[in-house]
């Protein structure tokens, strides 16, 4: 629908590309389509799809986990054109959900969740060993950025200059994440951002960009409800406790 040749001559006309975002309330998959009629690679449209629960839901069997994927998956099997199947990209990236699990119990599920794909889908797994994994807190943040300021034309090569990045604040189920980029002068050591697990040097578009981000674990909306929870019963068994 946007040209009939690709901008260069290796390139194909059209890409897709699969992730699934394996949160602690559910699992999504983004099912994105991408066309190189230009010098970039040009986003056309997403086919979105969800499920409930999330793979922490499964920590006693973790081929049960695994299976839970097969519905987002199939969509992405029906949705991509079978003759790109073998060369779309597909990621796990996991969250807070998992990150609340032991290790053993956490690494069990992505184990299998590995072996399902690899064994019963054509999609190539992007990154290799990174291709399942439970995403580092500071990634997570920094990912919504991204996204969000890509769809809002800030941060493309192309992007007018007085487009100014978006900050963003993402609430998760377990966690919540804030990135933004300062707009003091970076160039003056007095006001340049410190050091610290907080700053994030971002590699992007063939620049380097200073964030600061910061993930706060256990502050997502479904553990803030169940830390509501937990007060109201207390408070409830010491009104209780009193009456007696």
């Amino acid at each position: 629908a946007y040209c009939t040749k690709p901008y260069k001559p290796d390139l194909p006309l059209v890409q897709y590309a699969l992730m699934i975002d394996a949160g602690s309330t559910g699992s999504r998959i983004h099912i994105y389509k991408f066309n190189n009629c230009g010098p970039q690679p040009s986003y056309e449209y997403e086919v979105f799809k969800q499920r409930k629960p999330g793979l922490s839901k499964y920590k006693e069997s973790p081929s049960e986990a695994a299976e839970s994927l097969d519905e987002l998956l199939d969509e992405a099997m029906r949705v991509v054109p079978e003759s790109l199947h073998k060369c779309t990209p597909v990621a796990v990236k996991a969250t807070a959900g998992l990150r609340l699990l032991g290790a053993q119990e956490s690494a069990d599920i992505l184990t299998a969740v590995r072996h399902r794909l690899e064994a019963k889908y054509p999609f190539s797994l992007h990154g290799g060993d990174d291709a399942v994994v439970i995403m580092d807190g500071r990634d997570e943040g920094v990912y919504a950025w991204i996204t969000a300021n890509y769809l809002l034309d800030t941060i493309r090569s192309t992007s007018p200059k007085e487009n100014q990045p978006y900050a963003v604040l993402d609430l998760g189920g377990a966690s919540t994440q804030i990135v933004f980029e300062p707009t003091f002068d970076m160039e003056k050591p007095a006001a340049a951002l410190k050091d610290g697990e907080h700053k994030y040097a971002l590699r992007y578009d063939g620049g380097t960009r200073t964030l600061y981000q910061h993930s706060y674990l256990g502050y997502g909306l479904k553990t803030a409800r169940q830390s509501v929870h937990r007060v109201a019963e207390f408070m409830s068994s010491v009104r209780g406790g009193g009456h007696g």
